[in-house]
């Protein structure tokens, strides 16, 4: 998962100028997963195969108007039998925790939780996430 930050306070600008510079460098394959506005910038997580965001981050040295974040990041989804909720986030978090692991975003979908999560980290949340299943 790569954070691009835009200088573009308008999402749906920052998205439009962002699929351009993609067009232009000729990067393909690009996922998003996520895209948050503030009042000075917005920033967009994206995911690809590992060539498209090797491709993105070379191309984004040149980028006027974005900039990628250097930390290396990932997601862990997790899927549910059932809906969602606070008490089940509130599972992950503290086992997460206890090998401290802090996910930097929760993304809900109607039967899944992703935690956005330093790369590094990704293996032993995978390990931790895995004991809470019950068959």
């Amino acid at each position: 998962v790569s954070e691009v930050v835009s200088t573009a306070s308008d999402p749906g600008q920052c998205l439009e100028k962002l699929q351009a510079f993609l067009d232009q460098n000729q990067i393909a394959g690009t996922q998003i997963l996520s895209c948050e506005s503030d009042r000075t910038s917005t920033k967009v997580y994206v995911t690809g195969p590992k060539e498209t965001l090797s491709a993105l981050e070379k191309a984004m040295v040149t980028a006027i108007g974005f900039k990628l974040r250097t930390e290396k990041l990932c997601t862990v989804t997790a899927t549910c039998t059932g809906v969602t909720s606070a008490d089940l986030i509130n599972q992950m978090t503290t086992r997460l925790s206890s090998h401290q692991i802090h996910p930097e975003k929760i993304w809900l979908g109607s039967m899944s939780i992703t935690l956005l999560l330093p790369e590094q980290k990704r293996d032993m949340a995978i390990q931790t996430l895995h004991k809470m299943i019950t068959l």
